[in-house]
């Protein structure tokens, strides 16, 4: 509760700290398993420490993602408004929290402070996301004392390096199953208040009101699981063919392509999604599905994008030639050799796309008008009224489709493995 609408802020901070963590691994721990296992072999003759391979190798060769992620992070917090709307006070003024009362109010005379106020969003959260960037940077490339560097941290670390990751993993693992246990404990049962440890009243009426009481359930739970099938689907493949003509045909202009296509990503979503819902108005998809699947294609895009560039760039062009040579067709290429080796990045690709589809509200609620019914929007109304316990059915209902999707997609991904293993390789 002291974590709960606290005067400074915490209880939100932590929450995106335990969004942002995942993401940021994920992203992260992919390229840095691209790295070749020889420049460890080169530091340890040359007489590195662990802590300056960290430094002078992993963090410069994994820089750009680096970057990348904490603006999209710091854009993403910036704009977000779902978590501080329920988790702040009144002390807690933020513009994004501001701009969502500010628009959802009757009142026609704060149409002008609506716009102003995503305008200033828009502009500010762009340059304080570059802002932040160019702060990773220098984190990065900043230079500590000689002496202090190999006497302190490179011997400290070196001898609890293992015992800071399983700690790291441990904090991590903690806070999701801490959170999934409570999440399914508040669906079952009737009464659970602090300080009480253990809840009480155990029964599965929350359940049956969701499935059977409420006739938005079953709409709800198609349209989430069609327009992010559909999100993800199209995103991958649109995303992926532009990572493809990037990769070959502009290898050296990739870094600047993919900053012009990641700019949605570094404007706050709700002023985003403002702007996406003035340009629908005039289109024939507002307040329609298909509206709501170009929004969410907006903002899945520059992940696919920077996902194909990645493997892309991956494959060497030595082995697209060889197979040119031995009068493999371009179907033949794209078959057997190119796509076995992008099957991960596809299954991420899919994955990342239909996440953020299915967990969108606000560009639901805004571009579909209240004709697309999603989970989140039959979620969200629970917790504007605080009944924790029917939140938390479809809190639960959520946690399990994505489990799905995760591993219906590691279902896939073995099955690339197995199809390699049958046709040789690659």
């Amino acid at each position: 509760p002291s974590l709960l609408y606290d005067k400074y802020g915490l209880g939100i901070i932590l929450t995106y700290v335990l969004k942002g963590t995942p993401f940021t691994s994920l992203f992260v721990m992919n390229l840095m398993n691209q790295i070749s296992t020889s420049y460890d072999d080169v530091a340890s003759t040359l007489g590195a420490g662990e802590f300056q391979l960290l430094k002078k190798v992993y963090l410069p060769l994994s820089e750009d993602m680096i970057v990348w992620c904490g603006m999209i992070l710091f854009a993403y917090d910036f704009g977000s408004f779902e978590v501080p709307y329920l988790l702040g006070t009144q002390k807690i003024h933020m513009l994004s929290v501001l701009l969502y009362s500010s628009y959802i109010s009757p009142a026609i005379d704060v149409i002008p402070t609506t716009m102003a106020i995503a305008i200033i969003l828009f502009i500010l959260g762009g340059l304080l996301a570059y802002l932040f960037g160019k702060f990773l940077q220098w984190l990065i490339h900043v230079e500590l004392s000689e002496p202090f560097l190999r006497k302190k941290i490179t011997k400290k670390f070196k001898k609890k390096r293992g015992i800071f990751v399983h700690i790291l993993y441990l904090i991590i693992m903690a806070g999701g199953l801490i959170t999934t246990i409570y999440l399914v404990l508040l669906s079952m049962h009737s009464y659970f208040r602090y300080p009480i440890l253990m809840p009480s009243g155990f029964t599965l009426d929350y359940w049956k009101n969701i499935f059977i009481g409420n006739p938005l359930f079953y709409r709800g739970l198609f349209s989430s699981l069609f327009i992010g099938t559909i999100t993800a689907l199209l995103s991958t493949l649109f995303g992926f063919i532009a990572a493809r003509g990037i990769a070959k045909h502009y290898p050296n202009l990739s870094g600047r392509l993919l900053f012009i296509l990641t700019i949605p990503l570094f404007i706050p979503g709700i002023a985003l999604f403002l702007g996406v819902h003035q340009v629908m108005i005039y289109s024939l998809f507002v307040n329609h599905w298909i509206g709501v699947v170009l929004g969410h294609m907006l903002i899945c895009l520059p992940y696919t994008i920077n996902i194909g560039v990645s493997y892309f760039k991956g494959i060497s062009p030595a082995l697209e030639e060889v197979a040119m040579t031995l009068g493999s067709s371009g179907i033949k290429r794209y078959t057997f050799l190119i796509l076995p080796m992008i099957a991960p990045g596809i299954g991420l690709s899919c994955i990342i796309s239909f996440l953020i589809s299915n967990t969108e509200y606000f560009s639901v609620f805004l571009i579909g008008g209240g004709n697309t019914i999603t989970l989140s929007m039959i979620m969200y109304p629970y917790i504007s009224n605080a009944d924790q316990s029917m939140a938390s059915v479809v809190g639960v209902i959520f946690m399990t489709l994505n489990l799905l999707i995760f591993y219906l997609t590691n279902r896939f991904l073995k099955k690339s493995a197995t199809y390699k293993s049958l046709y040789g390789g690659y």
